[in-house]
């Protein structure tokens, strides 16, 4: 009897470990996945910020080169 009862306490220990586990592993794939939208997210906010810095740079010499056609202007 002393037997069949720890026998049947450590069953329901092994179930109660394998019902954690599976919600571990559950947790788990959730986190994965967030990451994995995360660093989507993160990689498509790095391409903006580029393609701004681009753009940027673009304007920045253009209102050089507007500039220097102003100073001239202004010299005749």
């Amino acid at each position: 009897d002393e037997l069949r009862l720890r026998y049947d306490s450590l069953k329901k220990v092994k179930s109660e470990l394998e019902n954690h586990l599976k919600k571990l592993q559950a947790s788990l794939k959730e986190a994965q996945d967030r990451l994995i939208e995360e660093q989507t997210g993160h990689g498509a906010t790095r391409d903006l910020l580029g393609a701004s810095e681009k753009r940027f740079v673009s304007i920045r010499a253009e209102i050089d080169e507007l500039r220097v056609l102003l100073d001239r202007v202004r010299f005749f």
